[in-house]
């Protein structure tokens, strides 16, 4: 059987660790041919062998800050040279640098501006140019839920990706007649080692989670409808998967929520419709409902019991005496 993406080419940014790695591995799987950028020649090196070794597919790594627009444009042209066009692109390289405003230095504020936002629209254009000389393209940016919910420590990081978010629906106006596609997706805490507060829980997603989305069938055509996809963990209270065990979800199970998209007949593109919930809130009504479901099932004990005793005295009052 043919596989879904067998004869595109695929550019993945950032795609040597982390989710850029297991979006890069899931192309691979599912038939493209995977070009890739990282920082260094050694990490890129390494990870074009280990990529090739896992599913056997066509890999080409070359070192490039996305963050300088000479390297993305020798990048491409590379790209080009040796695979011969382009279909889809991720831009899914990003740096976290999480201080408040008064301690943030002005060079951590341009490093996370340049790579998140600036290093987007470098790829971006380079991507859309080849479009043009083709039949479309699929652009899908790896964004963040800091896209849409600020918090502390974390404004240089919340401006990239909320400009990131309005980048891309911005660029899909721009191009949607066009027949290039242009997609974000937002996902939670993900379990990498991504800046400097990163360390591993249970309750992060896995990476394979956000490549999951960028590979599912239904979701993932290069001429297909655009979707907003956020991510988060669903899970329950620690206490309570010790109550519920026939209700239990998993620690380790990601949950792919908010999936929102109108086709647009004739536009060739769907509308971004925003739909995201915070995992707090996700984790304080799903509480909320089973301790509700717990109530319910005790006051449906208790009229049971109650209508049964009245029947006993019931029955009892009907004997013979």
């Amino acid at each position: 059987m043919d596989k879904l993406l067998s004869g595109k080419v695929a550019v993945v940014t950032g795609g040597t660790r982390g989710i850029g790695r297991a979006i890069a591995e899931r192309l691979l799987r599912e038939g493209a041919k995977l070009a890739f950028c990282g920082r260094t020649p050694e990490t890129v090196k390494r990870a074009a062998r280990e990529l090739a070794q896992a599913t056997d597919g066509t890999v080409f790594g070359e070192a490039a800050d996305v963050s300088n627009p000479k390297e993305v444009e020798s990048f491409f042209q590379r790209v080009d040279k040796e695979l011969g066009g382009l279909h889809l692109l991720i831009n899914n390289a990003g740096l976290g640098i999480f201080r408040r405003v008064s301690e943030l230095a002005l060079d951590e504020w341009r490093q996370m501006i340049d790579l998140n936002l600036s290093g987007v629209f470098y790829c971006s254009r380079e991507a859309l140019r080849r479009f043009n000389n083709r039949e479309g393209g699929y652009i899908i940016n790896i964004s963040s839920l800091a896209g849409k919910n600020a918090f502390s420590g974390g404004a240089g990081y919340n401006a990239s990706k909320f400009g990131l978010n309005g980048f891309s629906e911005a660029m899909m106006l721009d191009h949607r007649y066009d027949n290039v596609r242009v997609s974000y997706i937002m996902p939670g805490s993900v379990d990498t080692a991504f800046g400097s507060v990163s360390a591993h829980a249970d309750w992060k997603i896995a990476p394979e989670d956000v490549a999951e989305v960028v590979g599912l069938r239904d979701l993932f055509k290069l001429y297909g409808a655009s979707r907003l996809v956020t991510l988060f963990k669903l899970r329950l209270p620690a206490a309570l998967p010790q109550v519920f065990t026939g209700l239990r979800v998993s620690a380790g199970l990601a949950v792919i929520g908010a999936i929102v998209g109108e086709f647009i007949a004739g536009g060739g593109l769907g509308s971004v419709v925003e739909a995201a919930r915070t995992q707090q809130r996700i984790d304080k009504v799903f509480a909320a409902v089973l301790l509700a479901s717990l109530l319910g099932l005790a006051l449906f004990g208790l009229i049971n019991l109650l209508s049964h005793l009245t029947l006993r005295r019931w029955h009892a009052s009907e004997q013979p005496q």
